[in-house]
């Protein structure tokens, strides 16, 4: 049983979801796109996906992080706690945009983000 019989959803919905798990290097994360009609998907044009992170002091593994999310992702926004390493620059030379924001807590980080 998927998690669409489980919920009751119509066959033609479906979770839209990217799956990272490296756990050699420490990461782990989700762009979780959401629920949509997948038949309405292969009748209509690409739609633009969106990702973002929150980071502090990530250049070793930013890298990686973005790598990952531009393989579905158009768009990655990176809003950063004001690192002391080159996580900043290695997003923006990835094409990332970045913002910086003092740290106020993981929930409120990852809602401005």
């Amino acid at each position: 049983m998927n998690l669409c019989h489980a919920l009751k959803i119509p066959f033609t919905l479906g979770f839209l979801i990217h799956l990272v798990n490296d756990r050699a290097n420490g990461l782990s994360f989700a762009v979780v796109i959401g629920l949509c009609d997948l038949a309405l998907i292969l009748e209509t044009e690409p739609i633009e996906i969106w990702g973002s992170v929150i980071t502090y002091n990530e250049a070793d593994k930013i890298r990686r992080c973005l790598e990952s999310m531009f393989q579905v992702c158009e768009q990655v926004v990176v809003l950063d706690s004001y690192s002391q390493d080159d996580t900043v620059q290695i997003a923006e030379q990835m094409g990332a945009v970045v913002y910086q924001q003092a740290f106020v807590g993981h929930i409120e980080q990852k809602n401005a983000a």
